[in-house]
């Protein structure tokens, strides 16, 4: 929208009617009836007939060692992060360097 501003275009040619603040108002405008209290809920005869989770099927193949983190996830401090040989950084190994290698001692 802000790059059709200086080329003075009507925005509303290159933006989908479902974007619109009329729509958003026509699809809410219904009224939406609040919940009885639980006292007033029909009663249900099958009350003696429990529901159950799923069967747990076990997947083939070796278990995984851990669970996959998700990209939001905090990492471990704990954890030791490997160096390269080369040049005695983290996060790369000696196969994929690109710096100098570091001065022997």
């Amino acid at each position: 929208m802000a790059v059709l501003y200086p080329r003075r275009v009507y925005w509303k040619e290159y933006c989908s009617s479902y974007y619109w603040v009329s729509t958003y108002k026509l699809a809410y405008m219904g009224h939406i009836m609040p919940m009885p209290d639980m006292s007033e809920w029909p009663m249900n005869c099958d009350l003696e007939r429990q529901i159950m989770p799923p069967p747990y099927v076990r997947g083939i193949g070796r278990p995984k060692k851990a669970r996959t983190r998700g990209a939001d996830e905090e990492v471990n401090p704990n954890k030791q992060i490997g160096l390269c040989s080369k040049c005695k950084q983290p996060g790369h190994n000696s196969k994929t360097c690109k710096g100098l290698p570091a001065a022997k001692r």
